[in-house]
C-alpha cells in the first residue's frame, strides 16, 4: 500500500493541532477531519464529516458581503446563510460586524440537523456574543420568515456534471 505524502499545509495543520508526525494511518481523509478544525476568514471552525470543509475560495463570499454592507451603509444588516454547514459564511460575517460594532440579524439554515448543531457550536466558539443568530432546519428558503434580507449567503454543495 502506498503511503500518502503530506503537503506542507497538511503537515503544518496537523502540528498546529497537536498531532504527532508521521501518522501511520492517515489514509486519504482530509487533515481537517482528522483534527476537527478548519481555518476560515481568520477564525477556527470545528468541522466533521457532517459538513464540507470550508474552502479558502469561499472567503470571497464573505468579502463581497461585508463590502456590500459597507457600501450600502446598512445600519443593521439582516442576512440569510442558506446551507450553512459549519456556519463559516454567516458566522464570519457576524464576526466582522461585531468588530465594527454593527448590530445584525443572521438566519443560518441547513437540511442537516448535525450540521446545524455544529454551526451552533461554532457560533459559541468564534463569536464573543452569539446573539441575533437564528438556526433553523430548512431546505433553501422553505422555512424562512417572510422578511426582507439585505444579504443572502450560500455556497451550496454541488455535484459536477
Amino acid at each position: 500500500m502506498n503511503q500518502r505524502t503530506l503537503t506542507p499545509y497538511e503537515i503544518n495543520h496537523l502540528r498546529k493541532h497537536g498531532f504527532p508526525l508521521p501518522l501511520d494511518s492517515i489514509g486519504e481523509q482530509p487533515v481537517e477531519y482528522i483534527t476537527g478544525h478548519a481555518e476560515f476568514y481568520g477564525l477556527d471552525f470545528l468541522v466533521n464529516p457532517s459538513v464540507l470543509i470550508p474552502r479558502l475560495e469561499s472567503e470571497k463570499i464573505v468579502h463581497l458581503a461585508v463590502n456590500y454592507i459597507n457600501r450600502q451603509n446598512i445600519p443593521h444588516p439582516v442576512a440569510a446563510d442558506i446551507g450553512t454547514g459549519s456556519g463559516c459564511l454567516g458566522l464570519s460575517v457576524a464576526a466582522y460586524l461585531i468588530k465594527q460594532n454593527t448590530p445584525y440579524t443572521i438566519y443560518l439554515s441547513d437540511t442537516s440537523v448535525p450540521a446545524l448543531n455544529l454551526a451552533k457550536e461554532n457560533a459559541g466558539r468564534v463569536l464573543r456574543s452569539p446573539e441575533n443568530l437564528f438556526f433553523q432546519e430548512s431546505n433553501l428558503l422553505e422555512n424562512y420568515p417572510h422578511i426582507k434580507f439585505d444579504i443572502i449567503l450560500a455556497n451550496l454543495p454541488y455535484i459536477p456534471s
